[in-house]
């Protein structure tokens, strides 16, 4: 039986047709302004109603600190990256400003972390790109203030298999560029585009063990941060695939039972 299971995980493998780095899963806007910031650049602002300019509060994006967000996927993915943002006060960055972040961390669980039953599946401490996405945390009454550029930190995955469901990536971030100020290391939360804060689904934890829901105290409720996953989505086969699958499976299943290798 041992040739039938090689040939369909041979053939399940082909299905995975769809290129890499397909966003899987985007909740990463935090945009609120259009070319209203420092040299034309666009702005992200805290909400009316918000009482922080950043999360997590009111300690350091550093470890034992971490935070985590939920995505979701539909389908069977193959999860090669996991995108946040975060920004740091720091008077020294050029035009345009570069990453602050060299090193970062992330778990990413099959639930909600703290939970009992939930589990990491997955870790990365591999920081494969963080840059500037061209918008500035700021907002009244200084839009040009060029001391907040939110940046983006790519954590890379290899093909991490995920089937369909609820998961959470946390991070924390393990090294500033000489000059940062550690903690003010934190992460802008998702806005939508008129200014408004969503709610969300953020979990912090501040000893590395007891997670905690985010809320605002201003809001009134739990926020989101921005995340975006991206990979292969492996689709499911269509009728015409199955039925090849079950009679090239029935053709070598009769060949063994006649003897025939």
């Amino acid at each position: 039986m041992r040739g039938i299971f090689v040939f369909l995980i041979g053939a399940a493998a082909a299905l995975a047709h769809a290129s890499l780095g397909n966003v899987l899963y985007d909740r990463s806007n935090v945009r609120t302004g259009i070319g209203n910031g420092a040299y034309g650049a666009d702005t992200s602002s805290k909400a009316a109603n918000a009482s922080y300019a950043g999360y997590p509060f009111p300690q350091s994006l550093t470890p034992p600190v971490w935070v985590a967000e939920q995505f979701t996927l539909s389908s069977l993915s193959l999860v090669n990256s996991v995108v946040v943002l975060a920004d740091s006060t720091w008077p020294s960055y050029g035009v345009p400003p570069n990453s602050p972040f060299f090193g970062a961390t992330m778990n990413i669980w099959n639930g909600q972390p703290g939970v009992a039953g939930s589990t990491i599946v997955a870790s990365s401490n591999l920081l494969t790109d963080s840059r500037w996405t061209g918008i500035y945390r700021a907002g009244p009454p200084d839009f040009t203030s060029e001391l907040r550029p939110i940046m983006s930190l790519t954590l890379g995955f290899n093909n991490v298999a995920l089937t369909d469901g609820t998961y959470y990536a946390a991070w924390s971030i393990t090294l500033l560029i000489p000059g940062g100020i550690v903690y003010q290391a934190e992460c802008p939360p998702v806005m939508n585009p008129d200014g408004t804060m969503p709610m969300g689904t953020v979990l912090q934890t501040l000893d590395g063990t007891q997670w905690t829901a985010v809320v605002d105290p201003g809001a009134g409720y739990q926020i989101g941060l921005p995340i975006k996953v991206t990979g292969t989505a492996v689709p499911e086969p269509d009728t015409d695939t199955l039925m090849l699958l079950a009679g090239s499976t029935f053709a070598l299943f009769s060949l063994r039972r006649r003897g025939v290798r």
